[in-house]
């Protein structure tokens, strides 16, 4: 899982992921937008990866740990700036 933040995001979507990718055993990631209501879950499908997206109202569904959490737990204490 990781948390992305303005100056880990690019690296994060680009160079962990393809370290990430290159893991058998891995089955699921996380990215965890830190200025919006965004959860990312990669996870294997067949021969490649899918990405499902979570936002407000919803729950992230983590197959491999057989859990579905609310983002909104995730985002409870978090306070957004405003623009």
């Amino acid at each position: 899982m990781e948390v992305l933040s303005p100056f880990t995001k690019g690296r994060d979507r680009v160079e962990k992921r393809l370290a990430y990718r290159r893991l058998a055993s891995l089955e699921e990631y996380v990215l965890v937008a830190q200025d919006v209501v965004r959860v990312e879950v990669y996870r294997q499908a067949g021969e490649g990866w899918e990405v499902e997206t979570y936002g407000v109202g919803e729950s992230a569904v983590l197959r491999s740990l057989g859990v579905a959490v609310p983002l909104a737990v995730i985002y409870e204490d978090v306070d957004f700036l405003e623009e």
